[in-house]
C-alpha cells in the first residue's frame, strides 16, 4: 500500500489547509505590493509591466504544451 496514505483524511486535510493559507498570504502579499507599486512608477510603466508578465507566462505556458 502507498505509505502516504497511512495517516488518512485528518493529514490529507491539515496539509491542504496549510498549502491553501500559503497561497493565500503569497497571494495577498502581491496584491498590495501591486496596489503599492501602482503609486510608485507610473501608468504607462506599470501597464508596460504587465504586458511583459503576461507575455512571460504566455511563453511559458507554450513551452509546457
Amino acid at each position: 500500500m502507498i505509505e502516504g496514505l497511512s495517516g488518512g483524511l485528518i493529514i490529507a486535510c491539515v496539509f491542504m489547509i496549510g498549502h491553501w493559507s500559503a497561497d493565500f498570504g503569497w497571494y495577498t502579499f502581491v496584491s498590495a505590493s501591486l496596489n503599492r507599486g501602482k503609486a510608485i512608477i507610473s501608468e504607462a510603466i506599470y501597464q508596460k509591466l504587465l504586458a511583459l508578465c503576461g507575455g512571460f507566462l504566455m511563453i511559458f505556458g507554450l513551452y509546457y504544451l
